[in-house]
């Protein structure tokens, strides 16, 4: 379990690591190429209208103590599967930010050391490594190394102002933005990668001391200083450059600093690989308390809930820093454009829940109930600027985790893998007849060794392949199975081949539903790969199972098919199926082609 660790001033200068992003480095110089001095008050104006975006997020904080953020908070309002997608979506495009993040931090660096190609790229693997091994320590330990970094990114980012404020051209501010609505709508929507991070707080609420209260506050202090920071960093900065000189640099901030800071414009290069440092330590820190939260929430892996001795999701914080870093390989540009508007959409989503929750849900912290009606309606009208083509990536990349979904829940989710069956039964049907076919069905069979005097049980019989290869040979057979479309085509196909004298059908509702030591035999073909809690589902059979009876399994390893843990190993397999009650086990594995075939016999 999570261990509740973290201070209000620690969970803050997390919070403002998220959102003090190294942008500011950098975006005020191409917004001033592009719109002059008057860029001044498209910056004011997206800090003002971002401000509702941040209060919905304290808000939605001050409902919920559960890690998770956007995930817990839209799958409370519009269940599992929005709550999934949610959740994944806001995980790849921060974990792709953090490898950008990286790679900036390593394109500041090298004002100071010269860097380039490979090497650019392994510094910033680097620097993903470094904070992750940091993290696995614990977050309290990742939160100790961001107050360190926050507040002096803070101290040098007030310098720059102290230092330009004497020198700032006033007069430069006289005019208005003149630039067409769509140009403007573009500048804002760059604008608005300086405010993108509200939701990392929410993210890692059980780490910290009261949640309910501290996030909240946490997220209030943090726009009100952010807001503050930019601002001010930005004024100082147009009131002092030379657009047409620093419009080009990576670092127009630095190179405007040499006008007025003397012997501390060096300082300013400094202040941005620190902050950067900052920033990518406090999105590592959070971004990976989104799967462990999944997990935790049985809409992921449960591999990804492991956490070590420190109380750190090491599993999930290990496959962060493997995606980041590959990311780094690629060429960012265009995709933080498509991470951008899915931010955007995630925000929408996230502001919609929260009007939904607060018909149902009491929160420590409530903001004026037209807040997130305008944070939505800012975020609708910039999407609509969005080129369409990186707006429907973005969109695609919003279900690119619906595989995942999908497994997931026919690992976890019972009445979930019925409605599977019940929709898609008929196009598995034709794959679990070519998974059957040759001798596989009938090795099956020959092990279960059924006589004309038994009772046997067709488990998870499906649309009936099985049910009439066993009816053959015992003298009455009861085929069950959880799926009610499955069932009417297993008693349509035997009733065709006019079989239907010793079979009874049953749609179960639960585990082997049948009084103690009912079946001589049990025979169960690939039902096992869907069973969602299988020691469950094995005590329930050999509880059902005669003294001296025998049943027959076939699990199989193949392209679509959900495959538990415990099937990788046969030691594995014995140890779930002595301690669910059965005995005297055998398996036999057979490999055909890409598929390996598992055939358990078991007594008891």
């Amino acid at each position: 379990m999570a261990k509740t660790q973290l201070s209000f001033f620690e969970i803050l200068s997390v919070t403002i690591g998220t959102i003090l992003t190294t942008a500011v480095f950098l975006l005020p110089g191409q917004l001033a190429a592009e719109h002059g001095f008057s860029s001044l008050y498209i910056w004011i104006a997206i800090a003002l209208l971002t401000i509702p975006i941040g209060l919905s997020f304290a808000e939605l904080a001050g409902m919920f103590s559960q890690s998770g953020g956007p995930f817990i908070f839209v799958r409370k309002a519009f269940g599992d599967f929005a709550g999934f997608v949610a959740g994944w979506s806001t995980w790849v495009y921060s974990t792709i930010a953090i490898a950008a993040l990286a790679k900036i931090t390593g394109s500041y660096f090298s004002f100071l050391f010269p860097l380039s190609g490979w090497g650019m790229a392994l510094f910033s693997v680097g620097i993903i490594g470094i904070f992750t091994l940091i993290n696995l320590l614990g977050a309290k330990q990742g939160a100790k190394v961001d107050m360190l970094m926050i507040w002096v990114s803070i101290g040098i980012a007030l310098l720059f102002v102290v230092l330009g404020f004497g020198t700032v051209d006033i007069t430069r501010f006289s005019t208005l933005p003149s630039a067409s609505l769509p140009a403007l709508a573009l500048a804002g929507i760059l604008a608005m990668e300086l405010f993108i991070g509200w939701e990392s707080a929410t993210i890692i609420s059980e780490e910290v001391k009261s949640p309910k209260r501290l996030i909240p506050r946490a997220l209030v202090w943090t726009i009100f200083i952010a807001t503050i920071v930019y601002l001010s960093v930005i004024f100082v900065f147009l009131g002092n450059a030379d657009i047409g000189k620093v419009s080009e640099s990576l670092n127009p901030l630095a190179e405007t600093a040499k006008s007025f800071a003397g012997a501390f414009a060096p300082v300013f290069s400094v202040g941005a690989v620190i902050i950067s440092l900052a920033v990518v330590n406090s999105w590592i820190l959070t971004v990976a308390r989104l799967p462990y939260a999944m997990a935790k929430g049985k809409l992921f892996l449960k591999y990804f809930e492991k956490e070590n001795k420190y109380g750190a999701p090491s599993h999930a914080l290990l496959l962060q820093f493997l995606f980041a870093s590959a990311a780094v390989f690629f060429d960012l540009e265009h995709i933080l454009q498509v991470l951008l508007s899915v931010a955007f959409i995630l925000y929408i989503v996230t502001m919609a829940a929260l009007i939904k929750l607060r018909k149902t849900n009491e929160s420590s912290f409530k903001v004026p109930k037209i807040l997130p009606y305008i944070g939505i309606a800012l975020l609708l009208g910039m999407l609509i600027f969005i080129p369409w083509e990186i707006l429907a990536v973005g969109l695609v990349l919003l279900f690119t985790g619906l595989p995942a979904f999908f497994v997931v829940k026919l690992f976890t989710d019972r009445a979930f893998v019925e409605a599977y069956w019940d929709r898609l039964g008929g196009l598995m049907d034709v794959y679990f007849r070519s998974l059957l076919e040759g001798d596989i069905l009938e090795k099956v069979i020959l092990n279960a060794d059924i006589k004309k005097n038994h009772t046997a049980l067709d488990y998870g019989c499906g649309s009936g392949h099985t049910t009439d290869d066993v009816a053959k040979l015992a003298g009455k057979v009861v085929a069950a199975d959880l799926s009610v479309n499955q069932l009417h085509k297993a008693v349509s196909s035997i009733h065709k081949k006019g079989n239907l004298t010793n079979i009874i059908f049953v749609k179960l509702s639960k585990p082997a539903p049948f009084e103690k030591e009912t079946f001589d035999r049990i025979v169960c073909t690939l039902a096992t790969n869907y069973f969602v809690n299988p020691i469950k589902e094995f005590t329930a059979l050999a509880r059902v199972l005669k003294r001296g009876g025998k049943a027959s399994f076939l699990s199989v390893r193949a392209a679509g098919i959900p495959e538990h843990d415990f099937l990788h190993k046969d030691g594995s397999i014995k140890s779930v199926m002595i301690k669910a009650g059965f005995s005297n086990i055998e398996i036999e594995r057979l490999k055909k082609g890409h598929r390996e075939y598992m055939f358990i016999v078991a007594g008891k």
